[in-house]
Protein backbone atom coordinates (compact mmCIF):
# COMPACT_ATOMS: atom_id res chain seq x y z
CA UNK A 1 0.00 0.00 0.00
CA UNK A 2 1.04 3.60 -0.54
CA UNK A 3 1.64 6.46 1.65
CA UNK A 4 -1.75 8.46 1.23
CA UNK A 5 -0.94 11.78 3.70
CA UNK A 6 2.17 13.98 3.90
CA UNK A 7 4.28 14.06 7.16
CA UNK A 8 2.55 16.84 8.74
CA UNK A 9 -0.52 15.36 7.84
CA UNK A 10 0.29 12.25 9.62
CA UNK A 11 1.94 14.36 12.44
CA UNK A 12 -1.23 16.23 12.97
CA UNK A 13 -3.72 12.58 12.85
CA UNK A 14 -1.59 11.57 15.58
CA UNK A 15 -1.85 14.55 17.67
CA UNK A 16 -5.75 14.41 17.03
CA UNK A 17 -5.52 11.12 17.49
CA UNK A 18 -7.61 10.78 13.75
CA UNK A 19 -8.00 6.95 13.55
CA UNK A 20 -7.82 6.69 9.93
CA UNK A 21 -4.01 8.21 10.22
CA UNK A 22 -3.45 5.76 12.78
CA UNK A 23 -4.93 2.89 10.44
CA UNK A 24 -2.94 4.06 7.21
CA UNK A 25 0.26 4.07 9.29
CA UNK A 26 -0.46 0.77 10.62
CA UNK A 27 -1.19 -0.70 7.35
CA UNK A 28 1.68 1.29 5.59
CA UNK A 29 4.31 1.08 7.94
CA UNK A 30 3.55 -1.71 10.58
CA UNK A 31 4.57 -4.68 8.31
CA UNK A 32 8.36 -3.77 7.79
CA UNK A 33 8.89 -3.16 11.90
CA UNK A 34 6.96 -6.56 12.42
CA UNK A 35 9.59 -8.46 10.40
CA UNK A 36 12.58 -5.77 11.58
CA UNK A 37 11.14 -7.33 15.62
CA UNK A 38 10.81 -11.31 14.45
CA UNK A 39 14.14 -11.12 12.57
CA UNK A 40 15.50 -9.91 16.22
CA UNK A 41 14.10 -12.37 19.07
CA UNK A 42 10.82 -11.09 19.01
CA UNK A 43 7.09 -11.75 18.44
CA UNK A 44 3.86 -10.19 16.85
CA UNK A 45 3.41 -9.30 20.28
CA UNK A 46 6.18 -7.35 20.92
CA UNK A 47 5.88 -5.51 17.68
CA UNK A 48 2.18 -4.58 18.03
CA UNK A 49 3.41 -2.89 21.84
CA UNK A 50 6.66 -1.32 20.51
CA UNK A 51 4.48 0.32 17.50
CA UNK A 52 2.06 1.64 20.09
CA UNK A 53 4.92 2.81 22.03
CA UNK A 54 6.44 4.91 19.40
CA UNK A 55 3.37 6.53 18.48
CA UNK A 56 3.18 7.89 22.10
CA UNK A 57 6.28 9.07 21.89
CA UNK A 58 5.98 10.65 19.15
CA UNK A 59 2.66 12.11 20.50
CA UNK A 60 4.58 12.85 23.49
CA UNK A 61 6.93 15.12 21.55
CA UNK A 62 4.70 16.63 19.47
CA UNK A 63 3.71 18.52 22.89
CA UNK A 64 7.36 20.23 22.56
CA UNK A 65 7.27 23.57 20.95
CA UNK A 66 10.52 22.95 19.27
CA UNK A 67 9.70 19.26 17.90
CA UNK A 68 11.14 18.95 14.45
CA UNK A 69 11.71 16.09 12.03
CA UNK A 70 14.71 16.23 10.42
CA UNK A 71 13.97 14.47 6.66
CA UNK A 72 11.15 12.25 6.58
CA UNK A 73 8.65 11.45 8.83
CA UNK A 74 9.40 7.28 7.69
CA UNK A 75 12.66 7.49 8.43
CA UNK A 76 12.52 9.12 11.97
CA UNK A 77 9.67 6.45 12.78
CA UNK A 78 11.98 3.55 11.79
CA UNK A 79 15.04 4.77 13.29
CA UNK A 80 12.80 5.48 16.83
CA UNK A 81 11.31 2.22 16.57
CA UNK A 82 14.60 0.52 15.95
CA UNK A 83 16.07 2.56 18.26
CA UNK A 84 13.43 1.51 21.08
CA UNK A 85 13.97 -2.10 20.44
CA UNK A 86 17.33 -2.39 20.57
CA UNK A 87 17.07 -0.92 23.88
CA UNK A 88 14.31 -3.26 24.87
CA UNK A 89 16.52 -6.08 24.30
CA UNK A 90 19.78 -4.58 25.96
CA UNK A 91 17.46 -4.11 28.93
CA UNK A 92 16.25 -7.44 29.13
CA UNK A 93 19.74 -8.71 28.95
CA UNK A 94 20.36 -6.45 31.85
CA UNK A 95 17.96 -8.26 33.95
CA UNK A 96 19.22 -11.79 32.85
CA UNK A 97 22.73 -10.92 33.81
CA UNK A 98 21.86 -9.35 37.42
CA UNK A 99 18.83 -12.09 37.84
CA UNK A 100 19.29 -15.67 39.35
CA UNK A 101 18.50 -18.52 36.74
CA UNK A 102 15.68 -19.37 38.96
CA UNK A 103 14.27 -15.67 38.64
CA UNK A 104 14.34 -16.10 34.70
CA UNK A 105 10.74 -16.75 34.38
CA UNK A 106 10.26 -13.30 35.72
CA UNK A 107 11.19 -11.45 32.55
CA UNK A 108 9.81 -13.72 30.59
CA UNK A 109 6.00 -13.00 30.90
CA UNK A 110 4.47 -14.67 27.68
CA UNK A 111 1.77 -16.89 28.00
CA UNK A 112 3.11 -18.52 25.21
CA UNK A 113 5.36 -21.77 26.67
CA UNK A 114 7.38 -22.24 23.24
CA UNK A 115 8.59 -18.69 23.79
CA UNK A 116 9.33 -19.12 26.88
CA UNK A 117 11.61 -22.27 26.70
CA UNK A 118 13.16 -20.62 23.57
CA UNK A 119 14.11 -17.43 25.81
CA UNK A 120 15.36 -20.37 28.62
CA UNK A 121 17.54 -22.08 26.17
CA UNK A 122 18.65 -19.04 24.91
CA UNK A 123 19.85 -17.99 28.18
CA UNK A 124 21.29 -20.59 29.00
CA UNK A 125 23.60 -20.91 26.07
CA UNK A 126 24.53 -17.29 27.02
CA UNK A 127 25.51 -18.47 30.48
CA UNK A 128 27.64 -21.27 28.91
CA UNK A 129 29.75 -18.83 26.93
CA UNK A 130 30.11 -16.54 29.50
CA UNK A 131 30.97 -19.00 31.97
CA UNK A 132 33.96 -19.76 29.15
CA UNK A 133 35.29 -15.97 29.31
CA UNK A 134 38.52 -15.30 31.82
CA UNK A 135 36.93 -14.17 34.67
CA UNK A 136 37.95 -10.63 34.36
CA UNK A 137 35.72 -10.54 31.36
CA UNK A 138 32.65 -11.94 33.07
CA UNK A 139 33.11 -9.63 35.92
CA UNK A 140 33.59 -6.86 33.72
CA UNK A 141 30.38 -7.21 32.09
CA UNK A 142 28.16 -8.21 34.78
CA UNK A 143 29.20 -4.73 36.37
CA UNK A 144 28.38 -2.96 33.14
CA UNK A 145 24.72 -4.86 32.51
CA UNK A 146 24.17 -4.20 36.26
CA UNK A 147 24.59 -0.30 35.10
CA UNK A 148 27.81 0.54 36.66
CA UNK A 149 29.19 3.33 35.33
CA UNK A 150 32.84 3.23 33.32
CA UNK A 151 34.84 5.16 36.22
CA UNK A 152 33.10 2.31 39.03
CA UNK A 153 34.22 -0.18 36.54
CA UNK A 154 38.13 1.38 36.07
CA UNK A 155 38.24 2.01 39.65
CA UNK A 156 36.99 -1.52 40.93
CA UNK A 157 38.59 -3.07 38.43
CA UNK A 158 41.67 -1.11 38.27
CA UNK A 159 41.92 -0.07 35.41
CA UNK A 160 44.19 3.25 34.22
CA UNK A 161 41.11 4.43 32.80
CA UNK A 162 37.84 4.72 31.79
CA UNK A 163 38.36 4.56 28.58
CA UNK A 164 40.48 1.39 28.88
CA UNK A 165 37.48 -0.28 30.66
CA UNK A 166 35.44 0.74 27.46
CA UNK A 167 37.95 -0.66 24.92
CA UNK A 168 38.02 -3.71 27.52
CA UNK A 169 34.38 -4.11 27.53
CA UNK A 170 34.39 -3.81 23.83
CA UNK A 171 36.60 -6.53 23.81
CA UNK A 172 34.69 -8.59 26.31
CA UNK A 173 31.31 -8.39 24.37
CA UNK A 174 32.94 -9.36 21.08
CA UNK A 175 34.76 -12.55 22.86
CA UNK A 176 31.30 -13.58 24.23
CA UNK A 177 29.35 -12.76 20.68
CA UNK A 178 31.56 -14.90 18.77
CA UNK A 179 31.55 -17.90 21.37
CA UNK A 180 27.48 -17.51 21.38
CA UNK A 181 27.92 -17.33 17.37
CA UNK A 182 30.21 -20.40 17.38
CA UNK A 183 28.13 -22.21 19.63
CA UNK A 184 26.26 -25.61 17.71
CA UNK A 185 22.67 -24.51 19.42
CA UNK A 186 23.18 -20.77 18.03
CA UNK A 187 21.36 -21.38 14.44
CA UNK A 188 19.28 -23.42 16.03
CA UNK A 189 17.71 -21.00 18.69
CA UNK A 190 18.37 -17.42 16.67
CA UNK A 191 17.09 -18.58 13.26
Amino acid sequence: MKQHFQDIEILDGIRANNNIVLRDLYSNWYPRLRRFVRRNSGSDEDARDLFQDVILAIYDKLSCADFEVDGHLKGYFFSLYKHMWLKRLRDEVKCVLCSSPEDFHVICPDSDIQIIVERKERYRLYQKCLQKLDEECKKLLEMFFCNKSFREIAEQMNFLSEEKARRRKFMCKEHLFKSIENDPKFKELFR
